[in-house]
């Protein structure tokens, strides 16, 4: 977990930028529900119709040229070297709308703002962005739209900002919410969400992913540096979820979608996910490629004591074809784990299934004569079919078969061909499950079908592992 934090301290530094200045225009989005701010000809009238955004819109249905006004004092004057933006949406149905404003004083470089042209149609919300630089000392923006005879037309949301991009809320972020699921305590999962500009603003970044509330040290929002979002296109941003070792908890967190646009709210997104409880039953030891013929192969179950095992089934299946059947299965008969062994309080017992062609003394003969030595997969399902532990060995990454889904556990390792040893779930303190899997290559750590997998001295392993596989049998 420490790790993981230091990873999210990290992409937090590199991720925030500053955001855009705030938006001088007064009223912009008519949410007063009247034109305070504005000075308007006939025919303007406010309305909520269908607005872009909020509740209300400007209306005009023009019989003559009409125009929408606010002159916009600016504090302290321009200083000739930043960038100002100017923006507005419209829907129009019909006619001809287009920006006609001004700087006092007038001159100015970049995008006109008296163009000789129209907006384009617009049967949706459009926006239309505009940057300039004015000249040192200017003191006023006049920000004037104009509607000519037989247009009809509506407009939202007005800008004017310096530096950055103008106003797009057309932001859209799918899924709006990430739901992890349960995951083994101590495994991680990774989801992730798209963030799409379906505006027109050219110049629209996403500044940065925050925490903003919850447990957010489970959650790491793969977002280096801020991302450049042109008009239609999506970035796509992973995100993992860490469960944790503290079985039966639940975990929430909301992050914020911040943006260089004027009018569009931090986007909040919500991940979930939960820590499960310790699987009751687990894949503990298995001898897949002992020398020669293979006739020593067993695999090895571990679990809380007093479990029966009754219609438990294990499935084994052929890492070279994910999107077959298992190539052997079986169902085991009555068998109650019993107390062999005491771990972090725990009675803890085994259950040895040896193939039919192995010469190892097991608790039941499977019905397959040999497993496979990988890479491969054994699936552990409970009496209702539920997967317990998957466990794939030989794969560095794992492998989502066709049948059994994606392994909860897997290993890179393989059972080396080498006489009396096998691999094994090796604990620590407190972890039984969640054990990484080693191979055992000293003779204190030989093969224990039916005895714990702990590094002991030698002669200590040994009188613990022949006392346990003999009272049991």
């Amino acid at each position: 977990m420490r790790a993981f934090a230091t990873l999210l301290a990290v992409w937090a530094a590199t991720a925030a930028l500053p955001l855009l200045a705030a938006n001088l225009v007064v009223n912009p989005g008519f949410e007063t529900g009247t034109f305070a701010g504005w000075s308007n000809q006939t025919e303007f009238a406010i309305v909520t119709n269908a607005p872009h955004a909020g509740t209300y819109c400007a209306q005009c249905v023009a019989t003559a040229t009409r125009a929408l006004m606010q002159d916009i004092t600016i504090t302290p004057p321009a200083d000739g070297n930043t960038d100002f933006v100017i923006s507005y949406w419209y829907l129009k149905t019909n006619g001809n709308v287009r920006i006609w404003s001004r700087w006092a004083p007038t001159n100015y470089t970049g995008t006109s703002i008296t163009p000789g042209g129209y907006n384009p149609a617009a049967p949706d919300w459009r926006q239309m962005v505009y940057t300039n630089r004015p000249a040192a000392g200017a003191t006023n923006f006049h920000f004037e739209v104009r509607a000519y005879n037989g247009a009809t037309v509506r407009l939202d949301d007005f800008a004017l900002a310096s530096g950055g991009s103008g106003p797009d809320p057309n932001i859209v972020v799918t899924p709006s919410s990430l739901i992890f699921g349960t995951l083994p305590p101590n495994t991680v999962h990774t989801q992730q969400f798209s963030v799409h500009n379906s505006g027109v603003a050219s110049n629209l970044v996403i500044t940065a992913i925050t925490p903003a509330s919850g447990a957010a040290d489970h959650f790491v929002v793969l977002f280096a540096t801020p991302v450049a979002l042109p008009p239609g296109v999506t970035t796509n941003v992973p995100v993992i979820f860490s469960a944790g070792g503290v079985p039966n908890t639940n975990y929430a967190a909301t992050y914020s979608i911040a943006s260089n646009a004027l009018s569009e709210p931090a986007k909040p997104l919500d991940f979930s996910g939960s820590c499960a409880a310790p699987a009751p039953v687990w894949v503990n030891e298995i001898e897949a490629d002992d020398p020669g013929a293979d006739d020593q192969e067993f695999i090895e179950l571990a679990g809380y004591a007093g479990t029966n095992l009754l219609d438990w089934k294990i499935e084994l299946y052929n890492g070279a074809a994910p999107t077959n059947p298992p190539y052997a299965t079986h169902t085991i008969s009555a068998f109650a784990l019993s107390n062999e062994y005491t771990a972090d309080g725990r009675a803890i017992g085994f259950f040895v299934l040896v193939p039919s062609g192995s010469s190892v003394v097991g608790d039941e003969v499977a019905t397959f004569s040999t497993i496979q030595n990988g890479p491969d997969a054994i699936c552990l399902r409970d009496p209702g079919g539920a997967v317990v532990h998957f466990f794939e060995y030989g794969s560095a990454t794992p492998t989502t078969f066709a049948q059994a889904g994606t392994p909860n556990d897997w290993t890179a390792l393989v059972d080396t061909s080498v006489s009396n040893t096998t691999l094994a779930k090796w604990p620590q303190p407190g972890e039984w499950f969640n054990a990484a899997w080693a191979n055992s290559t000293t003779p204190a750590e030989y093969a224990t079908p039916g005895g714990p997998n702990i590094p002991e001295p030698a002669a200590l392993l040994a009188m613990l592992a022949a006392a346990a596989f003999f009272s049991r049998r």
